[in-house]
């Protein structure tokens, strides 16, 4: 339950769910519902990304990646649309996002940006798009136009591709880049932004500390298996409870009921240890 705890303080995540606690369990290779995965010849790792992309968090869902945004990933997105909303734009665009990067991008890095051509001035374009300005709240990328939400599929891609665990300002700024029609943003073109941001595109700022509620669902899950369940049947209860995706995830895996029934003889977890 720690190990959900951290995964929902790393993911932004509202509330604890059974999916944060699966997955911690599939992170860690000493537990049984780890050893049971691999006993089905699945991949831990693999399944995980899958259940990953059904946890409740901020993250992009890609075909080939599903990362989560990083501790000051997050806060790009949320200065961005405080900006656009400041702005009375109808929407958040690539300009906010590259704006808003850079003041929290290593000062090295951001003078390399500068030396290679960067200019904050060609960013302050003027607020367009069709509708209601920006809300200053509500769910975050409701309001992110299609450009931008390319461009944080484009920063997932690019922070998968160097290995990196979320998604930084660095890869945000770009993804912007990339996604910009003409190939140039802000005095930028992605390939030599690229290379000026070699060395420092991940973001290693832990996230605020704060006590992440658990969903009451949930919660009334963890009492029914009880003090003594361990990680085998916490699979279980994901058939019996979980959803339907995830139901689906684990029958594509081979991870079945029958198989959970035959390995409560092989592997346990060590309550006591």
């Amino acid at each position: 339950m720690e190990a959900a705890q951290a995964r929902a303080l790393r993911l932004a995540s509202d509330a604890v769910t059974l999916e944060h606690l699966l997955g911690a369990a599939l992170e860690d290779e000493d537990t049984a519902a780890h050893q049971a995965v691999v006993f089905a010849f699945a991949d831990p790792e693999t399944l995980d990304q899958e259940v990953l992309a059904l946890t409740d968090g901020l993250m992009v869902v890609g075909s080939k990646a599903v990362l989560p945004f990083s501790t000051l990933g997050i806060e790009v997105l949320k200065r961005a649309r405080a900006a656009a909303s400041a702005a009375g734009a109808a929407r958040v665009d690539l300009c906010d996002l590259v704006r808003e990067a850079m003041p929290l991008i290593a000062a090295s890095a951001r003078e390399a940006l500068e030396g290679v051509g960067y200019s904050e001035a060609a960013t302050a374009a003027a607020p367009g798009g069709d509708g209601e300005p920006v809300a200053p709240d509500g769910p975050l990328f409701r309001c992110f136009s299609e450009e931008a939400k390319r461009a944080l599929s484009h920063a997932c891609k690019g922070a998968a591709a160097g290995k990196e665990a979320s998604i930084s300002p660095a890869r945000i700024l770009i993804g912007a880049l990339q996604a910009a029609p003409s190939g140039e943003l802000a005095g930028l073109r992605p390939a030599v932004a690229r290379e000026a941001l070699r060395g420092n595109t991940a973001d290693p700022t832990p996230p605020s500390n704060r006590a992440v509620p658990l969903d009451p669902a949930f919660e009334l899950l963890v009492g029914r298996l009880g003090p003594r369940a361990d990680s085998l049947d916490l699979l279980l209860a994901c058939h019996r409870e979980g959803s339907q995706e995830l139901r689906a995830a684990l029958e594509r895996h081979k991870v079945t009921q029958a198989l959970l029934e035959r390995a409560r003889g092989a592997w346990a977890d060590d309550l006591d240890g």
